[in-house]
């Protein structure tokens, strides 16, 4: 029910570019995101079964559980 599901990401998509940025591990990730604000909008290139695709994701709050 988060930002993520809500942009369409589903278990085991792999992210390898946030805004055309080549992401190598899961520390990378988390250093570009921490350097984004809420309600930024990200290119999201993914791995879902084999198949690149492209997401847009709007960044929120991250849930409090």
């Amino acid at each position: 029910g988060g930002p993520a599901a809500q942009a369409g990401l589903k278990k085991y998509d792999v992210i390898f570019k946030v805004d055309k940025k080549t992401i190598n591990n899961y520390d990378e990730l988390q250093e570009i995101l921490k350097s984004k604000r809420v309600g930024d909008k990200i290119l999201l290139e993914i791995i879902r079964e084999q198949k690149p695709l492209l997401v847009t994701l709007s960044l929120a709050e991250k849930p409090s559980n």
